[in-house]
């Protein structure tokens, strides 16, 4: 074989050797791609579920917190009176004898915002004064 004819096989001994090369960090590249594309989906699933999860914890407290408030109201209702209800019987009865103006008065103390009704909480306030 001649020099010209040795080189030109070396050269495409090399060019063969370097294009198996390519094609092999090819395939390295892509399962390097496939694998972090796969890790990306899989932590954002994790994350999506996570956030699912807290959006779930902040409805169910928030209907827990509109159950309580509705439990409140409820009982503060039943421990309402009408302010007819607290009459110069019963502030005598309880040792405070009122009538007229007096009554009147403490009526109007009871019930500053003209409710027509004075919790229980308002009531002993009022004792207490």
């Amino acid at each position: 074989m001649s020099e010209k004819a040795a080189r030109e096989a070396a050269l495409q001994a090399q060019l063969e050797r370097q294009v198996a090369e390519n094609q092999k960090l090819k395939q390295e590249h892509e399962r390097i791609r496939c694998a972090a594309h796969q890790e990306y989906e899989r932590r954002l699933k994790e994350e999506l579920e996570v956030k699912a999860a807290k959006e779930q914890e902040i409805a169910d407290l928030a209907q827990l917190e509109m159950q309580l408030i509705e439990r409140l109201k409820l009982k503060q209702q039943q421990q309402e009176v009408t302010t007819a209800a607290i009459s110069a019987d019963l502030l005598t009865d309880l040792g405070m004898p009122l009538e007229g103006d007096a009554l009147a008065l403490a009526l109007a103390q009871l019930d500053e915002q003209r409710t027509g009704t004075v919790s229980f909480g308002q009531f002993l306030l009022w004792w207490k004064e």
